[in-house]
């Protein structure tokens, strides 16, 4: 069922007819799902400001732990234990009319090979992206197809190999002065949107 990615198996009699609905979850026990997550440790911190001014973000105590640790064991907790840590230094002021590198990084945290993957990036406004950039990504095969809407870009592989990495900058251009906030971005198989691994917004301010 893992492997074919099926996530519901009916239960038949005698006659054919169905009788109940067997879920995944039912068949394996929680704490050996393939459950995964992303912790964004990344961000200037200014508004902690003057507290991350020697100290990052993610290390800040909180009592007498520090809050990576306290996230990590949340985590733990909840069955999760496979974690992804991301960290990311965005640029967070341009001028009208510069270009900025969006980073994103796509990453199969498994042994295992993955179907049909898919990553929305979310775009914040006053930000554009370039069509002719994600054609050259797709000619070049760093992914197999995309989609695009007015604030976000989706990227598409057929298939992800066990522990596979694809990092992807998109080069976007400051089009409208202002600050601005993108979508949430998340990543997920085809078959099962409900498990999804999201990304907290980013944010940017463009100077005339």
């Amino acid at each position: 069922m893992q492997e074919r990615v099926i996530r519901h198996v009916p239960v038949v009699d005698t006659e054919g007819r169905v009788t109940e609905l067997v879920t995944l979850e039912e068949l394996v026990p929680k704490d050996h799902l393939p459950l995964q997550a992303v912790i964004m440790a990344g961000g200037f911190g200014k508004r902690l400001h003057p507290l991350t001014e020697n100290l990052p973000k993610p290390m800040l105590p909180v009592g007498d732990k520090p809050l990576m640790e306290l996230i990590i064991n949340q985590l733990k907790g909840s069955g999760i234990d496979k974690v992804n840590v991301t960290t990311q230094l965005a640029k967070e002021n341009v001028k009208l009319g510069e270009g900025v590198k969006l980073r994103a990084r796509i990453e199969n945290k498994t042994a295992d090979g993955l179907p049909m993957t898919l990553a929305r990036i979310g775009i914040p406004g006053g930000l554009t992206f370039q069509t002719w950039q994600l054609k050259e990504l797709r000619d070049k095969g760093l992914v197999d197809f995309y989609e695009t809407r007015p604030r976000e870009v989706i990227l598409y592989w057929r298939g992800l190999a066990p522990s596979a990495k694809k990092d992807i900058d998109l080069d976007l251009l400051a089009a409208t002065p202002g600050t601005f906030e993108a979508p949430a971005t998340s990543a997920y198989l085809y078959y099962t949107p409900e498990d999804k691994t999201w990304v907290a917004p980013t944010k940017i301010a463009i100077e005339k």
